[in-house]
Formats: structure tokens, C-alpha cells, sequence
């Protein structure tokens, strides 16, 4: 009888677990349960709450200039996961922010102007690309005085940049402005026995994942981080005594201490983010 009740047990827990979609082109207003029914925005996914053995999976060839924060703990043995789905690239979560020439307008003189917007607050600006050279930040749109000179506004999420040859992306190729500025791509902090597979982070200034608080048991693999801005950070960080994921082979497991305990991150490279 007992092995039996242990039996049941175990099928029920296996049962109760829940697949999530994840796709940019759909809404938060869905179920989520399915390909034909995704949620649109990471920011959907952290203020949801999971239970051990579900899964959470984003869509391939899908961008999202947000950062992820897993809401939910996993078990031992029943791990809450995030991956990708369908075909194509990897799941990309970025800091990006292309712009278009459309969007700018004159100011005054060889001054212009955007309104940038993104699911999550633009708080920020440390990063602004003109073209391939990066552009130099001033402390006030009266400062502005040369080709490639910026200046945000936070509180109205304005971008201000001098352009002598008339709209900025016409005369420089591209303006990209990096946001997401010092703020971590993937923010594990507080939860544990969480595996995240097949995402792609790029363009950030801060960090592309970092495991804080109380998390344990932390596995990651198949994953690309690359930050581009220069003076950029580490792409995955703990804190305490763990190194940066340029440094690990293939499979390391980094026993770390911090904040009085022991955490356990497993770290897992392998060739090909399609594995």
C-alpha cells in the first residue's frame, strides 16, 4: 500500500505539470498554454507564479528588449523550465533598441529627438551607438554640441542627439541606443531548482544572468551571452566566489558560497544553442 501511495504520488506531481508559451507577436491576455495561445512579454512571465515541473518556452527567431526574472522555485527532482520552441534562432533577449529614421524629429538646430518605449521603464542610458562609433553622453540637452552628442531624459523617456548633417539615422547609418542599462538579462534572485536552456543575451551593459539571494541548484546550458557595449560586464555572474562563463569548461559545478551558504550552479556548454 505504501509503495503504491508513493507511486500515485509521483504520477500526480508529474501529471500537474504545466507547459507556457511564450511569443513576442502574441498577448498577455492569453492563456498561454499553447503555440496558438502565448503570452507576449517576459514581464508576464515574472509576475506569474509556477509550480515545480513546469515549463516555460519561448519562441524561436522571437526578440524581446526585456529582462527575465524566474518568479517561482522548483523542487528537487522537478525543476521549473525555461526554453525555447519551434524552429529557427534562438530566443534572444536583448538590450537592442533599434531606431528608425521616422522616428526622430528636429528639435532645434542640429538637435533631435525620440520618444523611446519598451515593455519594462527605460530608467537609463549608458550605451548609445551612432553607426559603429559610440556616442559621447552629456549631462544636459543644452550640452549638446557635436556629431554623436547624447543626452536622456528618464523621466519622459526622451533621447536627445546632435546630428549636424540633418536626421541622425539618415547621416550616421543607425542610432542604437543600448537599454536595459545595468540591469541583468536573466535575474535569478530568491529561487532555486530552476534549468534554463537555448537563449541567446546580447547588447546589455550590466550582467546576462545573475544568481543572487538565497537561489540554489541553478542549471544553465546551451546558452550564448555576448554584451558588445565596451566596459561591459561579466555575461554570468554570482554573488560570491564563482567565475565568469568564459572561463568554465565544458561542464563544471561550482560549489559557491555566499551570504553565509552553500549555492549549487551547474553550468553546462555545449556546442550548439539547437541542442
Amino acid at each position: 500500500m505504501t509503495r503504491l501511495a508513493i507511486i500515485l504520488a509521483l504520477l500526480c506531481g508529474t501529471a500537474s505539470a504545466t507547459t507556457y508559451y511564450v511569443d513576442p507577436a502574441g498577448s498577455n491576455a492569453n492563456d498561454g498554454l499553447s503555440p496558438a495561445t502565448p503570452w507576449r512579454t517576459l514581464l508576464k512571465v515574472g509576475i506569474s507564479s509556477f509550480q515545480p515541473g513546469d515549463s516555460i518556452l519561448f519562441k524561436r527567431d522571437g526578440v524581446w528588449n526585456e529582462w527575465l526574472t524566474p518568479p517561482s522555485s522548483g523542487a528537487a527532482g522537478n525543476l521549473i523550465k525555461f526554453d525555447a520552441y519551434g524552429n529557427g534562432r534562438p530566443p534572444e533577449f536583448t538590450g537592442y533598441y533599434a531606431t528608425a529614421a521616422s522616428q526622430w524629429t528636429n528639435t532645434s538646430g542640429h538637435v533631435w529627438q525620440i520618444t523611446l518605449s519598451a515593455t519594462q521603464p527605460i530608467s537609463q542610458l549608458n550605451f548609445i551607438r551612432f553607426g559603429t562609433i559610440w556616442g559621447n553622453l552629456q549631462t544636459a540637452q543644452t550640452a549638446l554640441a557635436n556629431d554623436r552628442d547624447w543626452y536622456y531624459d528618464s523621466t519622459n523617456q526622451i533621447l536627445y542627439a546632435y546630428s549636424s548633417s540633418g536626421n541622425p539615422v539618415s547621416a550616421f547609418g543607425s542610432v542604437t541606443p543600448i537599454i536595459l542599462s545595468g540591469q541583468s538579462l536573466i535575474n535569478i534572485n530568491g529561487v532555486s531548482y530552476i534549468e534554463i536552456q537555448h537563449i541567446k543575451l546580447d547588447w546589455y551593459d550590466g550582467y546576462g544572468v545573475q544568481v543572487q539571494g538565497s537561489s540554489d541548484h541553478i542549471w544553465l546550458a546551451n546558452m550564448m551571452a555576448d554584451s558588445q557595449p565596451k566596459l561591459c560586464r561579466v555575461p554570468i555572474r554570482w554573488n560570491g566566489n564563482c567565475h565568469g562563463i568564459e572561463e568554465l569548461p565544458r561542464i563544471r559545478k561550482q560549489n559557491v558560497w555566499a551570504d553565509g551558504q552553500q549555492r549549487r550552479c551547474y553550468i553546462f556548454l555545449l556546442p550548439s544553442l539547437r541542442e
